[in-house]
C-alpha cells in the first residue's frame, strides 16, 4: 500500500508523549469491548465503528512494525488523519519517505513520539480477548524500535562529529600549505609580489633608467679600470695609439 505521508507530520495533539511513557501505558491498558461501547454511547462525536477502527489500527501497527505489507482495503474505515499517522509510522520504520528521502534517526524518534500520541487512544484494547496478545507484540515492537533508533542516533551523531573534525583539519592543512609556500618564496630571495629581495629580505629597488646597476654595485671596478689601473680607456682598441 502507498501511504500519503511525505514530509513533516502535523499531530492532532499539541504535545507528544515520550515513546517510553506511551509503551508503559499501553502495557498496562486493560480496556475491554464493553468500555468502548460505553464511550460510543456517551460521546456523540464518537464513530459507531469505534471498535472496528481500534481493531484495524492495532492490526496495521503490528504489521508495520513487522515490516509486512498492508492492504488498502483495511484502511477504508479509518479517517484521513489516522491513515496519515500510519503512513508516518511506516516511514519511521523504513527510515525513508515515500519519495525515497533519507530520514535521520533523530527525526524518526521525533515522528514516532508524535504518531504514537495520536494513535494511543485507538491502541487501547489491552483487555479485549484476542487483541491483548497483539497489543503485547506492539508494545515489544515499539520498545525495540525506540531502542534501535536511540543507538542509531548516537552513531550518526558520532559520525557527523568526526566528519566535521576531519573537515576542520583539512582546512587547517590548507592554511598551513599556503603559509609554507610563502615562506619558501621569501627564503629563495623573492617576495610575495615576485620582486627580488636583498639578503636582509628587503626589496631591491629597480634602476630609474632600467640600465644602471642597483645601488651597491656601481662602485665595483669595471674590466678596463682593473686592466689600466684606473687610466682612461684607449681611443683605438686596435692599438693605433701611442
Amino acid at each position: 500500500m502507498t501511504f500519503r505521508a511525505e514530509e513533516e507530520y502535523v499531530p492532532e495533539h499539541e504535545q507528544a508523549e515520550d515513546v517510553e511513557e506511551v509503551v508503559g501505558e499501553l502495557a498496562e491498558d486493560q480496556t475491554e469491548e464493553e468500555e468502548v461501547e460505553e464511550e460510543v454511547a456517551q460521546e456523540p462525536d464518537k464513530d459507531a465503528l469505534e471498535l472496528v477502527r481500534r481493531v484495524t489500527v492495532v492490526g496495521v501497527v503490528r504489521d508495520l512494525l513487522d515490516q509486512r505489507s498492508v492492504a488498502s482495503e483495511r484502511m477504508a474505515v479509518l479517517t484521513d488523519h489516522e491513515r496519515e499517522a500510519l503512513g508516518f509510522l511506516h516511514n519511521v520504520v523504513e527510515g525513508r519517505t515515500q519519495t525515497g528521502r533519507f530520514i535521520y534517526a533523530e527525526q524518526r524518534l521525533e515522528q514516532l513520539n508524535l504518531v504514537l500520541a495520536d494513535l494511543q487512544p485507538l491502541l487501547a484494547v489491552g483487555g479485549m480477548e484476542g487483541l491483548d496478545v497483539t497489543l503485547g507484540e506492539i508494545v515489544d515492537g515499539i520498545d525495540h524500535l525506540r531502542h534501535e533508533l536511540e543507538l542509531l542516533e548516537e552513531a550518526q551523531e558520532e559520525v557527523r562529529h568526526e566528519v566535521e573534525e576531519k573537515k576542520g583539519d583539512e582546512d587547517d592543512e590548507d592554511d598551513k600549505g599556503d603559509d609554507g609556500e610563502a615562506d619558501e618564496a621569501t627564503a629563495a630571495g623573492g617576495s610575495l609580489t615576485g620582486e627580488p629581495t636583498a639578503a636582509d629580505g628587503k626589496a631591491v629597488p629597480a634602476p630609474a633608467d632600467g640600465k644602471n646597476p642597483p645601488a651597491g654595485e656601481a662602485s665595483k671596478p669595471g674590466f678596463f679600470s682593473r686592466v689600466f689601473g684606473g687610466k682612461k680607456k684607449p681611443d683605438d682598441p686596435q692599438g693605433g695609439g701611442p
